[in-house]
């Protein structure tokens, strides 16, 4: 049997890339970002709250990098992000680019999957 679907050939990759960090047992990551302000001079007063949204992208995966060992040193992380969800957050949220997503992420918080 052969494949003779219509698929756009440059989302393989991204589908590939999707499929690979799923069966790594992929969890969800939640993106703290800043809401839009239309008055930035008044929120600088602190007269007009800053909001914050929590952005769901998922399949992530949160592996260790490899230690070089320091002493009183903290362990780094790398977070591998599907870029089909960025994308797609991207396009919810109204924004230019994947970059200006990250750019305005406060925090990051990756829910554990035990299984």
């Amino acid at each position: 049997m052969s494949d003779t679907a219509p698929r756009n050939p440059v989302g393989a990759p991204q589908m590939l890339a999707d499929a690979l960090l799923r069966s790594m047992t992929g969890t969800t990551a939640l993106l703290r970002v800043t809401g839009p302000n239309t008055d930035t001079s008044m929120s600088e007063l602190g007269l007009v709250a800053t909001t914050f949204a929590d952005v769901a992208v998922s399949p992530v995966v949160m592996r260790k990098l490899r230690p070089t060992w320091q002493e009183g040193g903290d362990s780094k992380w790398e977070l591998l992000v599907s870029a089909t969800s960025v994308q797609q957050q991207v396009t919810a949220l109204d924004l230019a680019s994947a970059q200006s997503l990250f750019a305005m992420t406060l925090a990051v918080t990756v829910t554990a999957r035990i299984t």
